[in-house]
């Protein structure tokens, strides 16, 4: 009975989180990286972008090549999601499991949730990040491309 709970409690999580995606806000603008474990895009107001925020301003500068670099990105952030929210769970699950019960901690769930979890930080650091830094450059270069053009026809 307690792990049917525990599933609950779990979808109910996921969908929550699931749900915070939809709730974004667009903004055409220089995009900017913050973070140095983590590529967090935003414009200039501070405003965090998520993936279909970055995709839309590829997209409306008709800049396909960082469109394709967005979409990869994003394909490797659903994987890791994927890879590392069971891991979390595995790794949670086995620890507060442990830490209550007189059996202790499950070793062998713990080292799988944490391989899980680290597989998913290697995924994101290696494979996501640098294709969301690609793109944003690319978005950034053609905008202060057409900027100057706009620039030099103003000047004539």
């Amino acid at each position: 009975m307690k792990i049917h709970s525990s599933f609950n409690w779990f979808i109910a999580i996921v969908l929550v989180l699931f749900s915070f995606n939809a709730l974004t806000s667009y903004a055409q603008d220089t995009l900017i990286t913050k973070n140095k474990l983590e590529v967090r895009a935003t414009n200039r107001n501070g405003t965090l972008l998520k993936f279909k925020d970055l995709i839309a301003a590829a997209k409306a500068e008709e800049l396909q090549e960082a469109v394709k670099y967005f979409k990869k990105a994003r394909v490797y952030d659903v994987v890791g999601n994927v890879i590392g929210l069971p891991g979390a769970f595995l790794l949670g699950y086995s620890l507060g499991y442990g830490l209550t019960s007189p059996d202790g901690i499950n070793g062998s769930m713990l080292l799988v949730g944490t391989g899980l979890v680290g597989l998913q930080y290697t995924m994101v650091a290696t494979l996501r990040d640098p294709n969301i830094r690609k793109g944003i450059n690319i978005y950034n270069d053609a905008l202060y491309q057409k900027r100057v053009k706009e620039i030099q026809e103003d000047t004539q």
